[in-house]
């Protein structure tokens, strides 16, 4: 259902109003992530978003994921549900190779790609 080892690689996203890239939402309420339907092996790397249209639109959204990998993106402002951030590193869950958690204003890093 989430696309299993799906890649998004070199994509550009502009003018976006809510989310440039989602991945997943509705697993946002799962207290743990499901190999049923939430994203899983995800790699999501030197993608670019730019021209958000208005203050609440957010350059990625992600309501579930398990072993996925961020890389090299830029996204300044993203959005991780609340059970997400508690599982992120347990479910092997990466920003730019590190398994801490990003915050909302992740630092920009494209040296990666």
């Amino acid at each position: 259902m989430s696309g299993w080892g799906n890649r998004w690689e070199y994509n550009t996203v502009t003018n976006y109003r809510v989310y440039g890239m989602g991945f997943r939402l509705k697993d946002a309420t799962l207290v743990s992530p499901s190999l049923a339907s939430s994203t899983n092996l995800v790699k999501v790397r030197c993608n670019v978003t730019a021209n958000p249209v208005g203050d609440r639109a957010k350059a990625l959204g992600v309501g579930a994921s398990i072993d996925g990998t961020w890389i090299g993106n830029t996204m300044p402002k993203i959005w991780l549900s609340k059970n997400l951030r508690v599982y992120w590193t347990a479910q092997g869950n990466t920003w730019n190779g590190s398994s801490a958690l990003p915050g909302d204003y992740p630092p920009q890093d494209t040296s990666m790609c």
